[in-house]
């Protein structure tokens, strides 16, 4: 039986999983680190395929290797073996050559052991392109998000099946729903992933979402963007960070998984966007002019005012609350004034909820009155989703009033169309 071989890029912005402690015992990250350790491992790399992961679908082929290989023997040169894959970017790695509009060069691939998935035998062969210098998540701004789709888009339609994006955890819904809205018309998988223990210990959440990620963005085309972890494939913007110390540190509240992964990899394909019939297309532009607003008991009228007046002054500009329960804050005629002034301006005030499930609507009068001040309700849109849709839709040529009659439709998947 024939071995089906994918090629999968792996694009490393930093984050948890490739740091290690410094002298005062803060995590940091390191330069090449994450690719030693996988180089290392014959679980995450078995070029040759003949390390024991690649030998064990069966009695005899576990016979056969010990005969030939002994556990003990090292393996030949791997580097005899070892394949390379062509990657292009907009910043110089290692062996790349500028041809005048973009980096090039060969990367030494890792291949993952061969595994039956769906009754058929894959392995994935992927590159890692480490960006320099390596974040923390909470650095990452759209500056980031704008150079991650630029890679994407100069690998794209080479020899890639699909991404895989490692990243840190705090800000990854941010990242992946912001991707979500630049990158249109998909039709490979676009994965972000990254741990909440480095791979630097034993005990560790990266090596399963590392793994899991590379076979799914390999071998499995759901084309849009995601978010794996612990189990679990989660559309990108429906995703939240729920936990700073749990495995299972992200939710889809509003929609369920894409996949899920125990015994064997279920896809929900029900759940899954079709291929778009649009052609690929990356947006690369992003307003800076937003701004979120979460409510509380007691919140000063003058803050408000601040904000709005800042907005007032951008040509284009969006507010985004965070109100209490399906949409509602504390009855105030001034502020519901300030609202229709802004909104009259030509600020995109968009209405969403702090709780976790369900959906913005007008069905208490302190909710009613946002929407009669110009203020359009959100549905059941992250906040994430919410400020990176914003972000993008000012970026277009849309007017104002088309980008308030899109907030609350669904573009890439984002809103629930019954709410």
């Amino acid at each position: 039986m024939s071995v089906v071989e994918k090629n999968v890029l792996v694009i490393y912005t930093g984050g948890t999983i490739g740091m290690i402690a410094d002298s005062t015992g803060a995590y940091r990250p390191h330069k090449n680190l994450l690719g030693d350790i996988l180089s290392c491992q014959s679980r995450f790399d078995d070029p040759m395929a003949n390390s024991i992961f690649s030998n064990l679908n069966n009695k005899q082929a576990y016979a056969l290797w010990f005969d030939q290989e002994k556990p003990t023997q090292k393996q030949a040169s791997i580097k005899e073996h070892r394949r390379t894959l062509t990657v292009k970017a907009h910043q110089e790695f290692h062996g790349s050559h500028f041809n005048g509009e973009f980096y090039e060069g060969e990367i030494p691939a890792l291949q993952t052991p061969k595994t039956f998935l769906s009754g058929v035998e894959h392995t994935v062969k992927y590159a890692i392109l480490e960006y320099d210098p390596l974040l923390d998540s909470s650095d990452v701004s759209p500056k980031e998000w704008v150079k991650i789709v630029r890679d994407i888009e100069l690998n794209y339609n080479s020899n890639f099946d699909g991404f895989v994006i490692l990243h840190g955890t705090d800000t990854m819904a941010y990242t992946a729903s912001a991707l979500s809205f630049m990158l249109e018309g998909l039709d490979k998988t676009i994965l972000l992933t990254g741990s909440q223990i480095p791979l630097t210990h034993i005990r560790a959440d990266a090596s399963d979402n590392i793994l899991h990620s590379l076979l799914i963005a390999g071998t499995i085309t759901i084309p849009e963007v995601t978010i794996y972890f612990n189990h679990q494939l989660l559309r990108g913007n429906r995703a939240t960070k729920v936990s700073t110390s749990e495995f299972d540190a992200f939710r889809s509240y509003n929609y369920p998984p894409l996949a899920k992964v125990g015994t064997k990899l279920d896809v929900n394909w029900n759940v899954v966007l079709p291929k778009s019939n649009k052609p690929f297309t990356v947006h690369k532009s992003l307003s800076p002019e937003i701004c979120v607003l979460r409510f509380f008991p007691g919140i000063k009228m003058h803050v408000i005012e601040a904000i709005i007046e800042d907005l007032i002054n951008h040509e284009r500009a969006a507010l985004i609350l965070q109100t209490f329960g399906s949409g509602n804050i504390g009855r105030n005629d001034k502020l519901l004034d300030l609202f229709k002034k802004a909104s009259n301006k030509g600020v995109v005030i968009v209405n969403t909820s702090q709780c976790h499930t369900g959906s913005v609507s007008g069905a208490y009068e302190n909710g009613r009155v946002l929407g009669e001040a110009g203020v359009v309700f959100g549905n059941d849109l992250t906040c994430e989703a919410a400020l990176t849709k914003l972000s993008y839709l000012l970026s277009t040529d849309l007017s104002t009033e088309e980008i308030r009659k899109i907030v609350p439709v669904s573009l890439r998947g984002e809103v629930n169309k019954l709410v």
